[in-house]
């Protein structure tokens, strides 16, 4: 199971701009006192340095965010999306919540390519706080290359397949003095070593006779192909997914909508097919519809706001 949530703004139900004191709920108070007493020390000590709006807000999440941790399985994942407003309160309170332990990391998206902040650095960037359980589902995403072929450069006469060649010396690989190719010895240069024994080598050249290229200065290079290539690994700079691109059709009127594309990757990387998606607070239901798009998923969202409501789209058949 993963949880999402998209909180930029201290923003409640009917979009209120900012929260009040008495959005801190008594009950909550005394929850916390009594079986979150770090949490609770915490939103004390933000009295102190932060003003009423702030703490109601952390409060008005953390008695959420509590459920969310307790009902996640310990294959689950929780990916929280906000702006740095808020970010250093949220950080805290999540790592009291799920344990610092379980932090996994601060995914940086750039939303646009551009802003004007006035007299600042344009902010075209938000934070995905990344935790997870002990047993948490991660799958590695990839994107597709830019300019494939003029990373695969070399055509292969025999087959008419597009490569690149990587050489076959490492700084420390084997401690095979010599391969043998077709009767000839090599050698590999000084302070290198061979990647491959010749047992490995030969077991490829089974599989693939055209596997080596020798190039003009007469050293050894293996070929990786084009249609192998599962694509770029992605890491914690998302640079490829901006709000400012989506479609006329995807948009939903929702002030602050999130790309299928980012609820998609998100969903992806952190459950398998068959598990449940949860978005408490799912505005157009993008995390919804990403998850049919990924997996044919179970989805759960909760939202009690008019335009989240009129903005949901209807579910595809």
């Amino acid at each position: 199971m993963t949880c999402f949530i998209s909180r930029l703004f201290p923003v409640g139900a009917s979009f209120k701009d900012i929260f009040g004191k008495e959005d801190f709920k008594e009950e909550w108070k005394e929850e916390f006192k009594i079986e979150h007493k770090e949490l609770y020390d915490f939103l004390v000590s933000m009295q102190f340095y932060a003003n009423e709006s702030d703490v109601a807000y952390i409060a008005y999440m953390a008695i959420r965010i509590i459920e969310c941790q307790r009902i996640l399985k310990n294959s689950g994942a929780l990916f929280y999306h906000c702006d740095d407003t808020m970010q250093h309160y949220i950080k805290i309170m999540l790592d009291i919540v799920f344990g610092r332990e379980n932090f996994k990391n601060e995914l940086n998206w750039k939303r646009s390519n551009s802003h004007n902040d006035g007299n600042r650095f344009g902010r075209i960037t938000d934070a995905i706080l990344y935790y997870a359980k002990d047993e948490h589902t991660f799958n590695n995403v990839y994107v597709k290359r830019e300019n494939p072929k003029e990373y695969y450069s070399y055509v292969e006469k025999e087959t008419n397949k597009r490569y690149r060649t990587v050489p076959l010396e490492h700084r420390n690989g084997t401690k095979e003095r010599y391969l043998t190719l077709n009767g000839k010895q090599f050698e590999p240069n000084e302070g290198f070593e061979w990647r491959w024994t010749q047992n490995t080598l030969n077991e490829r050249l089974k599989i693939n006779p055209y596997i080596i290229h020798i190039g003009n200065n007469g050293r050894l290079y293996y070929k990786l192909y084009e249609e192998d290539d599962i694509g770029l690994m992605v890491y914690d700079l998302w640079t490829d997914i901006k709000a400012d691109t989506m479609t006329k059709k995807e948009r939903r009127g929702y002030p602050t909508q999130k790309p299928i594309s980012l609820l998609e990757r998100i969903i992806k990387c952190s459950t398998n097919e068959g598990d449940l998606v949860l978005d408490p607070f799912c505005g157009c239901a993008t995390a919804a519809v990403a998850a049919m798009f990924a997996w044919s998923e179970t989805t759960a969202g909760c939202c009690k706001s008019l335009p989240a409501v009129t903005a949901v789209p209807p579910i595809p058949t």
